[in-house]
């Protein structure tokens, strides 16, 4: 309560109560205050009265204005629904072309193909579709099932290696283990694909080579080409290219088992230099070299670990799509 005692300086009544020497006013709380109080006792009144707000059991006040948050949701829904079937039920009946062709359509296109791709398909093939770790890579023009939009639509509907009927088979067959081929043209394939252009190799017996021949176009050609060869970025994908320099890293193993006797003596690999024919646009060397730096590792374990170097090359010797030089060093 104020006492009958006024500050000389401000003009307001004390409290009476002073600390050190500094006196407590007893200064009116500003009206400013009163007001924005009063205001929003007013707003809360008012809003009760007109918006839905107060719980009534299993139900609540509607309010004056029967403003419903769901059902206005809903009806964005709807209207979105309604917008959204006007350019799918186009995309459903017009060809690709003619999609194409239509700037507006497009733009609602790749808008919504973007977050499709984002939702269901980046998980392997990376969010700027260059391919994850043993995925393919979309942005390049070399496309095993085909490149063009029918073509990719065909993929997406019967999935790779999925449980459609008409699904498309991905996976090198293990054609050793599961006896599809014998022993003999396992050996003939092998002759056949090492007589290929290695101008450091002794060529390998013409039978051989030519039974192989025979064996790899009834049973590898679908994927690795008529004749093994090809340049990335054009004609084979990157696992293709990686698969070329496992099957070169295979050769060079054999190359080394034949100069030291056996495998077990190679302390070390040393040294890889890859070289990759490929487009000037290809920028995933190491990717493909990765195909016979993961052999070495598989091989001899830590002692496959190499230092490398992975190049991009305009041509190779006859066409081939990979070479490869290695170093190791063996036990005395």
């Amino acid at each position: 309560m104020a006492v009958e005692e006024r500050d000389p300086h401000t003009g307001y009544l004390t409290t009476g109560h002073e600390w050190n020497g500094i006196t407590e006013l007893n200064t009116p709380v500003p009206r400013v205050i009163y007001l924005f109080l009063i205001s929003t006792v007013l707003f809360a009144v008012g809003y009760w009265l007109l918006m839905p707000a107060w719980p009534i059991g299993r139900t609540y006040t509607k309010g004056l204005l029967g403003s419903d948050q769901r059902a206005i949701v809903s009806a964005s829904l709807e209207q979105a629904a309604q917008e959204r079937a006007t350019w799918t039920a186009r995309i459903d009946k017009e060809s690709f072309d003619d999609i194409r062709r239509d700037p507006r359509l497009m733009e609602a296109v790749r808008q919504t193909g973007r977050m499709l791709f984002g939702d269901n398909c980046a998980a392997c093939h990376g969010r700027d579709a260059r391919g994850g770790k043993g995925f393919p890579n979309l942005t390049g023009p070399s496309w095993l099932w085909g490149g063009t939009p029918e073509a990719i639509a065909e993929t997406i509907r019967v999935g790779i290696n999925s449980a459609h009927p008409e699904t498309r088979t991905a996976q090198m067959p293990a054609f050793g283990r599961d006896a599809m081929l014998q022993r003999a043209e396992i050996d003939n394939v092998v002759a056949y694909v090492r007589s290929l252009p290695h101008p450091r190799e002794a060529p390998p017996p013409a039978d051989k080579v030519a039974a192989g021949q025979a064996v790899f176009e009834a049973n590898c050609a679908a994927c690795h080409g008529e004749n093994a060869k090809g340049k990335l970025g054009r004609d084979l994908t990157i696992e293709q290219g990686a698969a070329a320099a496992r099957s070169t890293g295979l050769q060079i193993l054999a190359t080394v088992k034949d100069a030291v006797g056996s495998l077990d003596d190679v302390s070390r690999v040393v040294k890889v230099l890859g070289m990759v024919n490929c487009t000037p646009d290809f920028g995933d060397m190491p990717a493909v070299i990765n195909g016979c730096s993961d052999l070495f590792v598989e091989v001899f374990g830590e002692k496959g670990r190499h230092a490398r170097s992975s190049v991009g090359m305009g041509s190779l010797p006859g066409g081939m799509s990979v070479e490869i030089e290695a170093g190791a060093e063996a036990r005395d």
